[in-house]
């Protein structure tokens, strides 16, 4: 079956939040949620009550038949430690935990789907895997079988078999431009990298480009460009109108 208007059906396959590799090539996954600083200062407190208590206890036993002149002022310093311990224990064990969810939907909302039912107007076939707008998951309708029916407008790009992208008309993905420092001959530095927003350096080209190259550094029209990542690498999408030009020496 295939879907009229801008409509399509898909099951959303993943989260894409891996956000880069670290070392050893693991993988560093974005966070979903996390709980308040008030907890992890709780659970410092109490770790660093139970050490007291034990420390209390070591000198305790140390000194019960070598100090027994002190001994009762140790039992008694031993059983305060315990006590405040077993109250810090009470207090991190019964607290109201408060979880704080990353509500940053760029990060969170599900992007990457596979077609189930495609769209007429498009080149898709059931199982073609796609990219999509973060707002899509927003605008998507359940179906009864657990798929989604989406706005065809959102989709981005295809995933191809060997992890390259395929995408539409007029639409193009590059990464930001960083500026270098700017450093007089006796070291002092004038300006720091930074990003430049209005410049994308391209890195994939639409299939009807007869402009530009990959490599070139083009002139965007907003500096608010939509920029997303994908396996631990940002992207700016660019249609073809929002393009001023390309930049002179690229």
């Amino acid at each position: 079956m295939r879907m009229l208007g801008n409509n399509a059906i898909v099951e959303y396959i993943s989260n894409n939040d891996i956000l880069a590799k670290g070392i050893n090539g693991l993988d560093i996954v974005r966070v979903k949620e996390w709980q308040s600083s008030d907890d992890t200062e709780r659970n410092k407190q109490c770790e660093y009550a139970i050490q007291d208590a034990e420390a209390a206890i070591r000198r305790f036993e140390n000194a019960y038949n070598a100090d027994p002149k002190h001994r009762h002022l140790l039992e008694l310093n031993m059983h305060t430690a315990i006590r405040e311990a077993q109250e810090a224990m009470y207090d991190r064990d019964n607290a109201h935990t408060r979880v704080d969810d990353n509500m940053n939907y760029l990060e969170t909302n599900p992007q990457i789907a596979a077609i189930i039912h495609p769209n007429v107007n498009l080149p898709y076939i059931p199982g073609d895997w796609v990219f999509l707008h973060y707002m899509a998951w927003e605008w998507a309708e359940k179906t009864e079988d657990g798929h989604h029916l989406i706005d065809t407008d959102f989709i981005l790009f295809q995933i191809l078999d060997d992890g390259s992208f395929k995408l539409l008309d007029d639409l193009y993905l590059g990464e930001a431009v960083i500026n270098d420092e700017e450093i007089t001959p006796s070291g002092i530095i004038l300006s720091t990298a930074k990003r430049d927003n209005l410049k994308v350096k391209l890195t994939h080209l639409a299939p009807n480009n007869q402009y530009y190259s990959v490599g070139d550094t083009v002139l965007s029209i907003d500096k608010n460009n939509y920029a997303f990542n994908y396996n631990g690498k940002e992207y700016i999408k660019l249609m073809e109108h929002e393009i001023v030009g390309k930049i002179n020496g690229n």
